[in-house]
């Protein structure tokens, strides 16, 4: 049973890394057009690294100094994770300021009074 629970998850996890490839790609290639300049190239980078690129940039093999192997390190763990926050971050962002700006809209024209407050003043037929 729990061999089956582990293999089921371990699937999952493979489609989902898979998926998360695939935006990854889609949205570089959209971003980086076919002629690609240099912002155009660092932004397609920037959301364009896959998830399952954890652990594999860069090789912390061989002799390198402690320094080397903590940028490897960062590298590796950082690039992907930050990619993966601008890829599904900044369309969450986007959807927030969009409920934000909804609300402040629905706010603003409730303040509008239909009928007047005050009946005494009221003109005629009210």
């Amino acid at each position: 049973m729990r061999k089956r629970i582990m293999d089921g998850l371990r699937k999952a996890g493979d489609k989902i890394i898979d998926m998360d490839a695939d935006y990854a790609n889609l949205l570089a290639d959209k971003i980086m057009g076919d002629n690609p300049g240099a912002v155009r190239t660092v932004l397609g980078m920037s959301a364009g690294v896959p998830l399952g690129a954890t652990g594999r940039m860069v090789s912390t093999s061989g002799e390198l100094s402690n320094a080397q192997k903590l940028g490897a390190i960062g590298m590796n763990y950082g690039v992907p994770i930050g990619s993966a926050a601008v890829r599904y971050g900044v369309p969450l962002a986007g959807a927030g300021l969009l409920v934000n700006g909804i609300s402040s809209a629905y706010n603003a024209l409730s303040d509008v009074p239909v009928f007047p407050q005050d009946q005494t003043n009221a003109p005629v037929g009210y």
